[in-house]
């Protein structure tokens, strides 16, 4: 017999849950704050260990079909010299990808919506999980039609870093913000990229370090670090002056884009960069998923790829328990599995997240030793021979720290 689950949160985490869950038979109701996916900030860098999610779940053949941008090729500048162009010669067909995340979460609901055992509310805020004798029941809803209250068997939480059930279940701690923020928006697809398959560049040096994707939507995406608590004075100059100084610290061919286009900005979002990891992923009936449980950084655009593969690592968990007939206990042990099972793999790239700013950020002629260094190493092929035969910080990033396959 299956029991009824709610799950709180349509991002990538909730979203692919709810479709491997309805997709198993076991009933689901995905409730989702907002009426529309593209009305808020969502990052959309997808790196092959959160690709191969949609392949374990049988939806490449729609996932490829989404509106995306795809990189062979990536170009490190520093100190607006290039340091390398890093050919991505990658396994199986995997490559970087710059996905439109509100189109993806949207194909996941149409997938979903396929089996009759699922339910999508969208608008409505959950205020608080429903609790009798101790344990989560539901959740307590309100929307356009007033308050609502919605029992299941058992609730996942999937509402992000400033995850509102986290808070009201007693699982908040203090955060752990990073030194830096990002500031991000769009501009028009600069032309010297000509007919060739445009690829991203990085700039670092002199304490900077911005990042210029090409978008699947015509567009550059610009992601600037700034430090944390400067962006009202940013602000207050402008997004046009913060644009031109950004000019100072890239090569010509794009600082003559910029000051081109700095009256040209499209969604500019500040990113208030936090990579905490809770001590409590669950309370009796209810477990945290995605960024709710482990908020992580932007470095590496790790946040979409791990939530994705807590979703598959959970449903492995769980689907069993709830058609087995959603025993309290078995959940609750479920529940304890699956931050055990994920643990190892968010605490490892969270500190590599860590590391990396604190290394490009850094002044000094000992760094500009060690990056040109770097650039003989990438030449030679010393490197790259070492990132594919070692676990380093970089193969983390790309295919993930452990093995996730779905075995429901």
């Amino acid at each position: 017999m299956s029991h009824s689950v709610i799950i709180v949160g349509g991002g990538p985490a909730g979203a692919l849950l709810a479709y491997l869950l309805a997709s198993r038979e076991v009933p689901v109701t995905l409730i989702e704050r907002q009426s529309d996916f593209a009305r808020e900030f969502r990052g959309e860098g997808l790196a092959p260990g959160g690709q191969q999610m949609f392949r374990e779940a049988e939806l490449w053949e729609a996932f490829e079909g989404l509106p995306q941008s795809r990189f062979e090729t990536f170009e490190l500048f520093f100190k607006r010299r290039r340091l390398v162009a890093m050919e991505l010669d990658l396994q199986d067909g995997f490559m970087p990808r710059w996905v439109s995340q509100p189109a993806m979460l949207e194909m996941l609901i149409e997938k979903a919506s396929a089996f009759p055992n699922f339910t999508f509310r969208r608008g409505l805020r959950v205020t608080e999980p429903l609790l009798r004798d101790g344990r989560v029941i539901g959740v307590e809803l309100a929307g356009h039609g007033g308050e609502e209250r919605l029992e299941a068997n058992y609730v996942f939480a999937c509402d992000g870093r400033f995850s509102a059930l986290r808070k009201a279940a007693g699982l908040d701690e203090p955060r752990s913000p990073e030194y830096f923020d990002i500031v991000w928006c769009k501009i028009p697809l600069p032309e010297f990229y000509g007919k060739r398959p445009p690829w991203p560049r990085g700039y670092a040096g002199n304490g900077h370090l911005g990042l210029f994707i090409p978008s699947y939507d015509g567009l550059l995406q610009i992601g600037w670090v700034i430090e944390k608590g400067s962006f009202k004075d940013f602000r207050a100059m402008g997004i046009e002056h913060w644009l031109k100084e950004m000019a100072r610290h890239v090569t010509d061919d794009l600082a003559d884009h910029l000051r081109a286009h700095a009256g040209d900005t499209i969604h500019p979002f500040l990113l208030d960069v936090v990579c905490d990891c809770y001590d409590r992923w669950s309370v009796p009936g209810m477990t945290l998923l995605g960024d709710a449980a482990h908020p992580m950084s932007p470095v590496g655009a790790q946040g979409i790829n791990v939530a994705l593969r807590d979703a598959v690592i959970a449903a492995n968990r769980f689907i069993p328990q709830l058609r087995a007939g959603g025993d309290p206990a078995g959940l609750d042990a479920a529940a304890a599995d699956f931050r055990a099972e994920r643990l190892e793999e968010v605490e490892t790239i969270q500190a590599l997240q860590r590391r990396a700013p604190r290394i490009l950020f850094s002044k000094g002629l000992w760094l500009d030793a060690v990056m040109w260094s770097l650039r003989g190493l990438f030449a030679l092929g010393i490197i790259p021979w070492a990132a594919r035969r070692f676990d380093l910080g970089p193969k983390a990033f790309i295919f993930g720290v452990s093995e996730v396959k779905l075995t429901v």
